[in-house]
């Protein structure tokens, strides 16, 4: 398959879109990160999932399994079992003072703009303007 043919199109947008669909779940998982507070308790310094739990006020298993996600996506770190943030994503994620933080930013997908989505496919199919 070339590029230039309809499947050779189709194929790669098919992995555009995935890769699209995967940044958007690590978006996802983040928003839970920012809102949460779990960066923050992070950048104190290295914690197992139960550590991460008792200091975070969440579930043990759901620690586990979002420690477990951010570290499969790169942006946390496990050594023995416990799990740090690096210190240049302590910069992006906790250090509010940081020229590179910029974990506002990661919220705003989910937080801001996937929740106006109903409202907007309604003015589209109406033809009105949103506030």
């Amino acid at each position: 398959m070339t590029a230039g043919t309809p499947s050779g199109r189709a194929q790669s947008l098919g992995a555009q879109l995935f890769m699209s669909s995967l940044a958007a779940a690590e978006l996802m998982t983040m928003y839970l990160g920012v809102q949460l507070g779990l960066y923050d308790v992070l950048a104190q310094g290295p914690l197992t999932p139960a550590e991460l739990a008792g200091k975070a006020g969440i579930g043990e298993r759901y620690a586990r399994e979002w420690l477990e996600q951010q570290a499969a996506s790169g942006i946390v770190e496990v050594r023995e079992g416990r799990f740090e943030l690096p210190e240049g994503h302590k910069l992006a994620l906790a250090d509010r003072t940081s020229p590179y933080y910029i974990a506002p930013l990661t919220v705003l997908p989910v937080g801001g703009i996937s929740p106006a989505l109903p409202q907007l496919m309604e003015a589209m199919r109406q033809g009105k303007g949103l506030p």
